[in-house]
């Protein structure tokens, strides 16, 4: 049986959402924990230095890791989460559960601190 076009435009529709959505929130924060850490170490993530081209490159994945699970926990329900390997299914959980955690930090009206 073939997909309707209608359930490819709802799918597309909803990953754009989840793309508007969640995809600058995480690699905001992100973003924000790879500067920090990089600050620890004392290295400069300066616009044109391979250490800030490598934490916008790891923002930028990141926002689109959580905006396809987002999606994906949209169209097929909190059991989409428990698919793939026990690896993937950890890596998932962990991405997802360092952005709650961001999210949650910044609600409360104190900026993101991975240190604190």
């Amino acid at each position: 049986m073939q997909p309707s076009t209608r359930r490819y435009l709802v799918s597309a529709l909803v990953l754009l959402g989840a793309l508007v959505l969640f995809g600058p929130a995480a690699g905001v924060a992100v973003l924000t924990a790879t500067t920090r850490f990089a600050d620890v170490l004392g290295v400069s993530t300066n616009a044109g230095t391979p250490a800030g081209l490598v934490a916008s490159v790891l923002a930028v994945a990141a926002g689109l890791a959580v905006a396809t699970e987002a999606a994906a926990v949209r169209l097929g329900g909190p059991a989409a989460l428990h698919r793939g390997s026990d690896a993937a299914r950890g890596v998932r959980y962990a991405t997802l559960g360092a952005v709650a955690l961001a999210f949650r930090r910044g609600r409360r009206g104190k900026p993101f601190d991975p240190l604190a």
